[in-house]
């Protein structure tokens, strides 16, 4: 019983480090593109996964965590251009200038 709990805690948190990831990801870069291939990676593992277990139960488990990814890539992205509308200029590593220059100043 422990070890099952174990289990889905540890898969849990990988599920987490994956969506964090994503949003790092899609957030830091100007090409769209490498947040969709990660996203896209993750669907690819989903299938994989599936079919190796031959259970649509456990491919359905998977999908969860690759729709979030999806998700959380959609929003980065939908944030970065409404920042990028506001006004606000990003530098070479994806960090807003101006949050950068009033980290600067403490």
């Amino acid at each position: 019983m422990l070890e099952t709990i174990l289990g889905y805690g540890q898969m849990i948190s990988l599920f987490a480090v994956f969506i964090i990831m994503e949003g790092v990801i899609s957030a830091k870069t100007v090409s769209p593109w490498p947040g969709l291939i990660f996203a896209f990676g993750m669907i690819a593992f989903s299938v994989f996964m599936g079919i190796a277990f031959d259970d649509i139960h456990f491919f359905g488990y998977m999908m969860v965590p690759t729709a979030l990814c999806f998700v959380a890539y959609f929003v980065t992205r939908w944030n970065r251009r409404k920042n990028i509308e506001k006004g606000l200029h990003y530098n070479e590593d994806g960090l807003i200038e101006e949050e950068m220059n009033d980290m600067k100043r403490f």
